[in-house]
């Protein structure tokens, strides 16, 4: 795993973010390839996993959180206008 690392190298982007324990989001030196590391309460780590995509699955906003959010500033902005 260390020499994956290693050979994968850094890139520019990271995020972290607690859901029930800490989980961190690094974009490696190669774009596409994401390091997912979840750990829990306790911060024992509970996995690892490469991502080969352009937007790891955990930054994606769900569609229908999406439509509630357009729907709650629609109706923030109207009441703003009145």
């Amino acid at each position: 795993e260390d020499r994956l690392m290693a050979a994968l190298g850094r890139g520019e982007l990271r995020a972290e973010f607690d859901a029930l324990g800490r989980s961190e989001i690094v974009e490696c030196a190669y774009p596409g390839v994401w390091c997912v590391t979840h750990r829990n309460a306790a911060d024992q780590l509970l996995g690892r996993f490469l991502e080969i995509t352009f937007t790891p699955a955990l930054l994606a906003s769900p569609p229908e959180d999406v439509r509630a959010g357009l729907e709650r500033l629609s109706v923030e902005l109207a009441a703003q206008a009145a």
